[in-house]
C-alpha cells in the first residue's frame, strides 16, 4: 500500500535531522577533547544529552497530546538548529568551553525529546492504521542509515576541515528539516 505523501515529508525531515544528528554524534566528542584533557567532563555531555528523557518524557507527552504536532516538529528543528548555529559560530571565531558543550547537549537533547515523541505520535494521523507498521519500519531505517551510517563519517571528516563545519551543516540540517 501507497504511503501518503504527508508521510513522506516526515520521513524526509526525519532522516535529515538524523543525518544531522550522526555528525553531531561524531564531532561533538571530538570538539570536547579538543576543550579539555578531562575525560569526566567529556563524559558529562552524554549525560546531559540523555538527562532530558527523564525529566521532560512525559510533560512532553502531554504537551503533544494537546498542541498542533507538526508546529512542535517544526519547532523542536529550529530550537535545535539555533543552538547548533550558535555552537558552529563561537567556534569559527573562539575556543569552546566545556561548559557550552554541556549547555548544547541539554538543549540538544530536550530538542530531541519533543522531535522524537512527536514524530511517532503523528504517523497513526498520516498514516492508515493497516500501514503503520510499513510507515515505521521506514522511518526508523531512515533514521539509523543516515545517523549512523552517513553522519558518523560525514562528522569526523567536516571535523578534520574545520572544527566549526559539522555544526554549521548540523544547524541546516535542522533547519531545512523544519521546511
Amino acid at each position: 500500500r501507497r504511503l501518503p505523501g504527508s508521510y513522506w515529508r516526515l520521513w524526509t525531515a526525519s532522516g535529515i535531522s538524523n543525518l544531522g544528528d550522526g555528525v553531531l554524534l561524531a564531532a561533538l566528542p571530538l570538539l570536547a577533547a579538543r576543550s579539555t584533557d578531562s575525560a569526566l567532563s567529556v563524559s558529562l555531555i552524554s549525560t546531559f544529552f540523555t538527562i532530558p528523557w527523564l525529566l521532560f518524557a512525559l510533560p512532553a507527552g502531554a504537551l503533544i497530546d494537546r498542541f498542533d504536532r507538526r508546529r512542535i516538529l517544526v519547532s523542536a528543528d529550529l530550537f535545535r538548529g539555533l543552538l547548533v548555529a550558535g555552537l558552529a559560530a563561537i567556534a569559527a571565531v573562539t575556543d569552546v568551553q566545556i561548559w557550552m558543550l554541556w549547555v548544547l547537549a541539554f538543549g540538544l537533547g530536550v530538542g530531541e525529546v519533543f522531535f522524537d515523541s512527536t514524530s511517532q505520535a503523528i504517523l497513526p494521523a498520516i498514516v492508515p492504521a493497516d500501514s503503520l507498521e510499513q510507515a515505521n519500519g521506514w522511518r526508523y531505517s531512515v533514521e539509523m542509515a543516515t545517523n549512523t551510517f552517513l553522519g558518523l563519517p560525514v562528522g569526523s571528516v567536516l571535523f578534520a576541515a574545520a572544527v566549526w563545519m559539522p555544526f554549521g551543516v548540523d544547524a541546516a540540517s535542522f533547519v531545512v528539516a523544519a521546511i
